[in-house]
């Protein structure tokens, strides 16, 4: 493995890191916003999809800011990185792990936003999003 490969894969690992970390702060936020205002089970899945559109798209921005090259196939591996860690992570704190559909799916599509997020943040032209 190169010197590169190495250092791209450290990166994708700390981007993962502020993916999962980010998700955390928005759920903290969001389960406390709940203790105030009842939102129906379908809002409630919404926000939890934004959620983890947020934090895929903040952790690969991390991931391609000094270094814009392989958008594509970072994105896809931070987002499947995000989704298997974020999955065992909330398991753990909600003290039951199962395994579905639903996380095959959510997998999928952690990957999918990953990869435009990553094509996005790669072509940015020296502006800051964030």
């Amino acid at each position: 493995m190169e010197k590169t490969n190495k250092f791209d894969l450290i990166n994708i690992l700390k981007g993962t890191l502020i993916s999962v970390l980010v998700s955390l702060g928005l759920i903290l936020v969001f389960a406390i916003v709940l203790k105030f205002v009842d939102f129906s089970d379908s809002i409630i899945k919404i926000i939890n999809q934004i959620i983890k559109i947020i934090s895929i798209f903040v952790g690969i921005y991390f991931v391609l800011k000094d270094k814009k090259e392989k958008g594509f196939l970072k994105g896809l591996i931070l987002g499947l990185l995000y989704s298997i860690i974020a999955y065992f992570v909330f398991s753990i704190l909600n003290t039951s792990i199962t395994f579905g559909l639903s996380n095959i799916i959510d997998l999928i599509f952690s990957g999918v936003f990953g990869m435009v997020s990553g094509i996005f943040c790669a072509n940015i032209k020296n502006r800051e999003v964030l």
